[in-house]
């Protein structure tokens, strides 16, 4: 009986060594969220127009950098997102870090939709051609300057942002 007990724990100890020596090995496609807000300006006010609300929100972090916000990865996904917490704009841009994602959320989930004459409050998602994905995302100002996290390596106010 003690024989049985003690090769039942060492079946047990050596399939967990066996897959803590394969988990190394395997390929993770993580894409790590950031939450930052506690390290955001907040003067700003807000007017319950969603549009108006994130603009401000976004505004009032121009010139913050990376690491004055916190953040340790490539963030504009996540700015845009944290604009969108403090500006009580979740269910209209659902949180991700991911660019391709959260493009894919507001058009699926949030009931989003791409237009060619962006306007203030409006999401400029960057799509690259050469490696098919988008890969950067900023807040239109207006219709023709955005505001941006990670552009330059901190929040900037960007004049007639060039898609690509």
């Amino acid at each position: 009986m003690q024989k049985t007990k003690f090769n039942k724990a060492m079946s047990m100890l050596i399939s967990i060594m066996m897959i803590l020596m394969i988990l190394p090995q395997m390929d993770y496609s993580v894409y790590a969220t950031q939450s930052r807000i506690e390290n955001y300006s907040r003067d700003y006010s807000l007017t319950g127009n969603g549009a108006t609300d994130m603009i401000s929100v976004g505004m009032a972090q121009k010139g913050k950098t990376k690491s004055q916000l916190g953040y340790t990865e490539a963030w504009c996904a996540d700015f845009v997102s944290d604009c969108a917490i403090l500006a009580n704009q979740t269910s209209a841009i659902p949180f991700n870090a991911n660019v391709g994602a959260l493009h894919d959320a507001v058009i699926n989930k949030a009931g989003g939709h791409e237009v060619s004459s962006p306007q203030g409050g409006d999401l400029v998602c960057y799509y690259c051609h050469s490696c098919d994905r988008y890969v950067h995302v900023g807040l239109m100002v207006d219709s023709t300057n955005s505001i941006q996290g990670n552009y330059s390596s901190k929040v900037t106010y960007v004049t007639n942002p060039q898609y690509y």
